[in-house]
């Protein structure tokens, strides 16, 4: 049977399931603690309530399976069928093993987006921060997730870019949401070791969710980290192994 699944921006709720388990509790309750009639007054009013849940989310366009991705921006409740298993591609990975974005598939939440894959109205390129520099501003270099990149913030609300409308600082963004240590490093190598971005700052702003992968991970070209599909996104990376193995691309193989 499929589940009924509530979205309210990044967390996925399956009302049923926490539904169910309530409801063996309660009952647990209900038959240590009550007498016979309040028994069946209590299961006549959970049964009543449930099917008044059920009554209105048909007749506001529900059907059981899966619902639409936060990134659709979909209603609160949508729901598709659970056959319906898609990858957005709205990711790519580069030759270095990199996740950023992919600009021929983006959606408008997502922009402005640079040449380069990063929600940045700025190239990254040396002339950027030369430009910057003559207008007196200093140039700082964000590496990070999803905190970082300014996620479920309206376009130029991230507080990186709340920081770049100051006089004194111009922000180049690389952060990209679900990302880890190993794609920082692999930044930092690509574009400052290498010369290509002389910053007067870089800052690697590392969230409490970026150490559960093993630091060591090595990073993978052309296998994403994470697939975004229409039900969530899943990983590629399993905490046993050293290497993306592209088990994401094998979930969305087997439910599709």
């Amino acid at each position: 049977m499929p589940f009924l699944i509530i979205k309210v921006r990044v967390f996925t709720l399956p009302l049923w399931g926490l539904a169910g388990i309530t409801l063996i509790y309660f009952f647990l309750w209900v038959i240590k603690n009550t007498p016979p009639l309040v028994r069946k007054i209590s299961f006549l009013s959970l049964t009543i309530g449930i099917l008044a849940i059920e009554i209105f989310l048909r007749m506001n366009g529900a059907v059981p399976g899966l619902t639409t991705s936060f990134e659709e921006s979909c209603p609160g409740i949508t729901i598709m069928p659970i056959d319906s298993l898609v990858e957005n591609q709205i990711m790519v990975c580069d030759s270095a093993g990199i996740n950023k974005f992919n600009r021929s598939n983006t959606l408008p939440s997502i922009q402005p987006l640079n040449s380069d894959g990063f929600r940045s109205p700025y190239e990254f390129s040396q002339a950027t921060i030369d430009s910057h520099h003559v207008r007196g501003k200093k140039a700082i270099f964000f590496i990070g997730d999803s905190w970082t990149y300014g996620l479920n913030a309206d376009s130029g609300y991230s507080f990186a870019s709340i920081l770049d409308r100051s006089e004194k600082y111009t922000i180049l963004n690389a952060g990209i949401p679900g990302t880890d240590l190993p794609q920082y490093k692999t930044i930092v190598k690509q574009y400052i070791l290498s010369g290509k971005l002389k910053p007067d700052k870089v800052v690697v702003c590392i969230s409490r969710n970026d150490l559960q992968h093993i630091p060591d991970r090595k990073l993978t070209p052309g296998i994403l980290l994470q697939f975004c599909t229409n039900a969530g996104a899943f990983h590629s990376y399993f905490s046993d192994q050293d290497t993306v193995v592209g088990g994401g691309a094998r979930y969305l193989s087997v439910y599709s």
